[in-house]
């Protein structure tokens, strides 16, 4: 499997598109909340290793160096190696099956990691 604490070709985190239209973090939120918390919530299933429950999970530094959760989960989702569907294969499937992200799931989810990870229109979400 990919490691996905490497970081990815083609350039930095943080950096936006020039004339980019930006990414709500509540938008990326509903996402996690759909896909991503069944594992990554609280209390933590299925070996996830971190929560995302709230907009400063995805700040905390991963590991010893200066890469943060949303460093590492930008790369897992471009990889597809997030949500983790192997979790369906045998001797013991999950249920209910682990879904993948759908084409407008992982673009919105993506824009926002990919923009940064910024607070864009706030964190009181929904």
């Amino acid at each position: 499997m990919p490691d996905a604490s490497e970081p990815s070709e083609g350039g930095a985190r943080g950096s936006d598109v020039e004339g980019a239209e930006s990414v709500a973090f509540c938008a990326a939120f509903s996402v996690v909340q759909a896909k991503c918390q069944r594992c990554h919530g609280e209390p933590l299933r299925n070996g996830a290793p971190v929560p995302f429950m709230r907009y400063e999970d995805f700040l905390a530094p991963y590991g010893g160096g200066e890469q943060t959760y949303a460093d590492v989960a930008a790369r897992a989702v471009e990889l597809d190696i997030m949500p983790y569907v192997a979790l369906n294969e045998p001797p013991r499937p999950v249920m209910p099956p682990v879904e993948p992200l759908t084409a407008e799931e992982k673009a919105t989810l993506l824009g926002w990691l990919e923009q940064g990870a910024q607070p864009v229109g706030g964190t009181d979400c929904p």
